[in-house]
């Protein structure tokens, strides 16, 4: 009897949940996908996602439900309906369960949790986080600067043999993996030098900063930059409490990341790496279906459907959409569900960021900073899916290491007495 509650007690625990399917998540994109049997793991974690949804349902109805998150309610109950009355496909009805998954498991935490048990957890996800990407990061720079590369079942790893800066994987499958992850290393290891308590832990956290730094900048990854770039921007925008200095620096982040999505020429080109190629198309079908989009499974035929009539702007193919999809999360909302969706969608990110940044401005020393460096993550994360697809509809580390961040954030936050 006693192994069968424990064993209850496991399945109902989301922080192990959550561990296993961040490492799971990582292997994915790595070398370490070639370790054999990660496939039979991965349907198990599924399942106990599954599990999960069930009871986190449960638990939700009795305990209510925090206004902030009413749009996401929403959003999932509008996806349900569009899923079963108009794209009623399994491929369909997986995804959706994947977004169940990640929003409830994974952005789930127990109400009943003291602030000293969610720093624990937090601390500990992000420690295995840190050691696991910084190995396969300091790796790749190790590859980089003795510029070797290898094949391992079609894979290849290592830097680019051809040359010129471009695809330097290193222990990833593709430089954009390997940029996030550093990237995603580097903040989070800012967080726990902050966050240990012991000098030895502290200095050894910043001394592998330095080579995550250079498997970064050596990856060309530039969505990586993008994390770095938020955790400053974010750390002043909080510290700073000017409004006129808030609004302005909001204004300012709005109009480059509009002005990057939408102004295309010749060297934008370069640097949105054909990403160009996948929004004009995309904006193309939605215009044609606005409202409900054209579902999850029909994204990718819709979308090469239309690629004869937009030959005349310089569309001859959809680079990495099949890997990557539309390399905008918005976007591809918009494409998938309609407008409306993304609209929803979009009001719990700002209802939630808006809740987190008043409850934060309520905070005071070392919570202060550690509340505002894993908000910067979550922002950094949403800044990335404007040229990424992976805040939903995928379980990858970067969409974990979002939702359990900002599941720990709105409970530590809640959490000031």
């Amino acid at each position: 009897m006693d192994t069968l509650i424990k064993g209850i007690n496991f399945i109902n625990n989301k922080f192990y949940f959550k561990i296993l399917y961040l490492l799971m998540s990582i292997s994915f994109v790595s070398i370490v996908s070639e370790v054999p049997g990660l496939s039979l793991l991965n349907k198990a974690l599924i399942v106990w996602g599954i599990i999960l949804v069930v009871l986190s349902a449960i638990t939700l109805i009795n305990e209510g439900v925090e206004y902030y998150k009413i749009p996401l309610y929403i959003f999932i109950l509008c996806s349900f309906l569009l899923v079963v009355f108009k794209y009623r496909t399994g491929e369909n009805i997986k995804i959706f369960a994947v977004n169940l998954i990640i929003f409830f498991a994974m952005l789930s935490v127990d109400k009943k949790k003291t602030d000293k048990e969610l720093l624990k957890e937090i601390n500990v996800i992000s420690t295995i986080y840190y050691v696991v990407a910084s190995i396969l990061c300091i790796g790749s720079a190790i590859l980089f600067l003795a510029k070797l590369n290898f094949t391992i079942k079609g894979h290849n790893y290592g830097i680019n043999p051809i040359g010129g800066g471009e695809g330097n994987v290193g222990l990833f499958f593709n430089e954009n993996a390997l940029g996030i992850a550093a990237a995603l290393a580097i903040v989070i290891g800012v967080y726990l030098i902050i966050d240990y308590k012991k000098f030895i832990s502290k200095i050894v956290v910043l001394l592998t900063i330095i080579p995550n730094g250079i498997a970064l900048y050596l990856s060309s990854g530039r969505s990586g930059f993008l994390m770095i770039m938020m955790l400053v921007f974010i750390l002043i925008f909080i510290y700073a409490k000017n409004i006129v200095l808030r609004i302005g620096m909001i204004l300012l982040a709005v109009l480059a990341v509009i002005g990057a999505t939408i102004k295309v020429d010749n060297f934008l080109d370069q640097v949105l790496s054909g990403r160009d190629q996948l929004w004009i198309t995309a904006w193309e079908s939605i215009k044609l279906h606005p409202l409900t989009g054209v579902g999850n499974t029909a994204m990718i035929p819709t979308l090469t459907d239309l690629i004869p009539k937009l030959t005349s702007r310089g569309i001859y193919h959809l680079p990495g959409i099949e890997a990557g999809g539309l390399h905008n999360i918005y976007i591809q909302i918009a494409t998938v569900y309609g407008v409306p969706m993304l609209i929803i969608f979009m009001c719990f990110i700002f209802m939630t960021f808006i809740h987190v940044i008043l409850k934060i401005d309520k905070l005071r020393g070392s919570k202060k900073l550690k509340s505002t460096i894993l908000f910067s993550i979550c922002v950094g994360v949403i800044c990335v899916n404007f040229f990424e697809s992976d805040l939903i509809y995928i379980i990858s580390f970067i969409s974990i290491l979002f939702w359990v961040y900002l599941g720990y954030l709105l409970k530590l936050v809640e959490k000031n007495k």
